[in-house]
């Protein structure tokens, strides 16, 4: 996605669809909803030297766009993920 490759993923976008995907019983779905998109770039605050959430960005320790997960996005990167882990394997293996 546009968020992981920007950096900004840290309980955003990205990795809360595959929770609410895989075990939707721990999203707090209220909360979720109520955070601000935080664009800052974890990643990148990273390769800056800074070593805490708030130093990077996110002094609520998230990055990106939480309130736009869904379920069947994490279905559609948890299928791309093993996708791309059996065909590290099978590249392993020839």
């Amino acid at each position: 996605s546009d968020e992981f490759r920007s950096g900004a993923c840290h309980a955003g976008q990205y990795e809360s669809s595959v929770v609410l995907a895989a075990r939707p019983e721990l999203v707090r779905e209220a909360a979720r909803q109520a955070l601000p998109d935080n664009p800052a770039s974890l990643s990148e605050a990273i390769r800056a030297g800074k070593s805490t959430f708030v130093e990077a960005g996110g002094p609520q320790a998230y990055f990106g766009f939480p309130r736009q997960a869904s379920a069947e996005e994490g279905r559609q990167t948890i299928e791309l993920m093993a996708s791309l882990v059996v065909e590290a394997v099978k590249e392993a293996f020839a």
